[in-house]
């Protein structure tokens, strides 16, 4: 089974749209992969969120958010999305109620990845 079959199989991630967006590229779709664990936010996110620094919280989600979507991570794009929209309309409970969830998907998704890539 290559790396690409391997990502294939885990959950929320459509490979195909993040090749779509690699311009076909499946090598590249790869090499992003491992980019996305370089820049993993794990560490700054339960920072700002346990300060309460939700602007800088709020720029990090929003981080997260962009390059999941980019690269097809559609479940923790969209987990990000909900986070970075609740930062800008101020709704800390928000945060406050879904941030562990969020957390515990993203870490599990990047030892996935991690698994796989390395």
């Amino acid at each position: 089974m290559t790396k690409l079959d391997e990502v294939r199989n885990i959950v929320g991630v459509s490979v195909e749209d993040g090749i779509a967006l690699c311009a076909g590229d499946e090598d590249l779709y790869i090499e992003l992969l491992g980019d996305y664990l370089e820049g993993e936010k794990s560490r700054a996110l339960e920072e700002s969120f346990t300060a309460q620094d939700w602007k800088n919280y709020g720029v990090y989600v929003h981080s997260v958010k962009g390059t999941s979507l980019t690269l097809g991570i559609d479940h923790i794009g969209s987990m990000a999305r909900d986070l970075s929209d609740a930062c800008k309309r101020g709704d800390h409970s928000f945060i406050e109620a879904n941030h562990h969830i969020f957390m515990e998907s993203y870490r599990k998704l990047l030892d996935e990845i991690r698994r796989i890539i390395q």
